[in-house]
């Protein structure tokens, strides 16, 4: 019984420890090197290892993942109701709606949201801005659809 066991193992021999580590460390490289399309945060993501770990060892085998893009400065939107920007270009025009203790400060591209009733023009300031996209319109409806029926409950 022993012997035929061993001519099944010298027929079919086992990975030696040796091997064993040189294919894992080759199959490691091919997992990191498929990664290759995406942005270092993106593979971080997909693999569930820490960004900086993923960093050391795509530096340590020379593997580099995609560039993050940022926005080009024609891409880039600034935003037009910061103090700075209105001292820049105080005759920027700009619209004002009215919503309650809000107003709706707009420009072509973007809008900011201020407390309306506050006292102090100090405590003017934009609540925060954002950029008109697509889709906001809708869900400023939905939203105004949402006080309708609270209203009609009053």
């Amino acid at each position: 019984m022993k012997v035929s066991k061993m001519i099944q193992y010298t027929r079919n021999p086992l990975e030696s420890w040796a091997e064993l580590k040189k294919r894992h460390f080759r199959e490691k490289i091919e997992l990191l090197e498929s990664l290759t399309s995406y942005t270092l945060k993106q593979a971080s993501n997909i693999l569930g290892i820490d960004r900086c770990n993923l960093a050391t060892k795509a530096r340590q085998y020379g593997i580099k993942y995609r560039k993050a893009k940022w926005p080009s400065q024609k891409e880039k939107q600034m935003s037009s109701h910061s103090v700075k920007a209105k001292l820049r270009n105080p005759n920027a025009p700009k619209e004002h709606y009215q919503v309650d203790h809000l107003t709706f400060e707009m420009t072509d591209t973007t809008y900011a949201l201020i407390a309306g009733e506050a006292v102090l023009k100090k405590d003017r300031k934009p609540l925060f801005t954002g950029i008109i996209s697509k889709g906001i319109s809708n869900q400023l409806r939905f939203l105004a659809n949402q006080f309708d029926e609270r209203e009609e409950k009053l």
